[in-house]
C-alpha cells in the first residue's frame, strides 16, 4: 500500500512538473529571435472594453520581460530589422447576452508565428505571403464577466507561447 501511496505521489509531481516545460518546435526557430515583429487584432464588439491597443500593449511587456525586443512593422522598417517571422495575437470576443444586457463576452485568444515565404525561397502565388505550423499555436476559449480575467488568460496564453518561443531556440 505505502508503494502504491509513494507511485501515485511520483505520478502526479511529475505531471505538474511537465506543465513548467515548454515544448521545442523547430518551426519556431529563427535566426535572430530576440528581435520579435508583433501584431495584434481584436475582431467583435465587447462590453469588457478589450481592444488592440490594449491587447498589443500587455503582449509587448511580456516580451518584453523575457528579454525579447518587439517591433510593430513600420519601426522594423525604419529600423531596417531583418525579420523574417511575424508573431500574431488574434482575438475574437462575442457578447453574451440575455434580452438587451450583456453579462460578459464569449473570448478566443490565440498567438501564432507566421514565417515569410518569400524568406524561406517559397513560392508566394502558391501559398500565399505567409505559412503557419497550426501545432505551434497556443489558444484559449474562455467566457469571461471582468476584464481582469481576460488579462489572467492573454497572460496565460503568451506566457506559453513565449516559454515555447525561447525553448524552440535556445541552442
Amino acid at each position: 500500500m505505502k508503494q502504491l501511496s509513494i507511485l501515485i505521489t511520483l505520478l502526479i509531481s511529475l505531471g505538474f512538473s511537465s506543465a513548467c516545460w515548454g515544448k521545442k518546435f523547430n518551426f519556431l526557430q529563427v535566426k535572430d529571435y530576440k528581435n520579435v515583429l508583433l501584431v495584434a487584432d481584436v475582431a467583435g464588439e465587447n462590453v469588457l472594453g478589450i481592444n488592440r491597443s490594449n491587447v498589443l500593449l500587455a503582449t509587448k511587456l511580456m516580451f518584453l520581460k523575457n528579454g525579447l525586443k518587439v517591433f510593430s512593422a513600420q519601426e522594423a522598417v525604419d529600423q531596417e530589422i531583418d525579420i523574417k517571422a511575424i508573431t500574431g495575437v488574434e482575438i475574437v470576443t462575442r457578447n453574451i447576452e440575455i434580452g438587451d444586457k450583456a453579462f460578459g463576452c464569449a473570448v478566443h485568444i490565440n498567438i501564432q508565428m507566421s514565417k515569410l515565404a518569400s524568406e524561406y525561397g517559397l513560392d508566394s502565388n502558391v501559398i500565399g505571403g505567409t505559412f503557419n505550423e497550426s501545432r505551434t499555436r497556443v489558444s484559449r476559449l474562455i467566457i469571461v464577466s471582468e476584464y481582469k480575467h481576460f488579462e489572467y488568460a492573454l497572460e496565460s496564453v503568451v506566457k506559453e507561447f513565449i516559454l515555447n518561443y525561447l525553448e524552440s531556440n535556445m541552442e
